[in-house]
């Protein structure tokens, strides 16, 4: 078993579950909010179980919520019921292969999503592949895991007498430079809102 037939097989376990801190998803779903309006064609690219997709939907004019796990795509199926939502469509996919849906969107999120790709050569591709959805003008809202920022979170968390917190085996942080670096001639950067410190 390669590893990335591990990590499809870690999220299609009952069990895992992708954010535990209900406070910094709500953090991270109200950046999100800031950026939609009620015109807009957007996607939630690795929705997962769907819980800020069922925030963002009731803001925007269509939402497609793509996920590659058939477990997580039943979490959100049973949200979006739940919640009574008219206009999200939940379609099997993964970020690899977006060509479907080329210049569609108004408006695209990724949520802890590029981090689940192992190599930079992987994650720039995930990237190129979300930006090829976006009609011209379109935003791409990245909220993804920096190895700068884990160390700060980290720094702080041993100043007052606590034990770092482990990269999951899974994930595959990001470096600010390199990510910045690129995005520069693929995206106009707007802002830059961290969650660390």
């Amino acid at each position: 078993m390669t590893q990335r037939d591990e990590i499809e097989a870690y999220w299609e376990q009952p069990g895992t579950v992708s954010l535990l801190d209900s406070n910094l998803r709500r953090l991270e779903e109200d950046t999100v909010l800031r950026y939609l309006h009620r015109n807009m064609e957007f996607a939630d690219l690795g929705c997962g179980g769907g819980e800020s997709t069922a925030r963002y939907a009731p803001a925007v004019k269509s939402c497609l919520a793509l996920e590659q796990s058939s477990h997580l795509r039943s979490r959100a199926e049973a949200i979006f019921r739940e919640a009574g939502l008219k206009n999200v469509k939940l379609v099997a996919g993964s970020v690899t292969d977006l060509s479907a849906y080329r210049g569609r969107f108004d408006g695209v999120v990724t949520q802890r999503v590029v981090i689940n790709f192992l190599s930079w050569e992987e994650q720039k591709a995930v990237i190129e592949n979300v930006r090829s959805t976006l009609k011209p003008g379109g935003l791409y809202v990245m909220i993804e895991n920096t190895f700068e920022g884990f160390e700060n979170l980290n720094a702080v968390r041993r100043a007052v007498g606590l034990d770092n917190i482990p990269l999951h085996w899974h994930n595959y942080f990001l470096y600010y430079p390199a990510l910045m670096d690129f995005l520069k001639d693929k995206f106009v950067v707007e802002d830059v809102h961290t969650f660390d410190l």
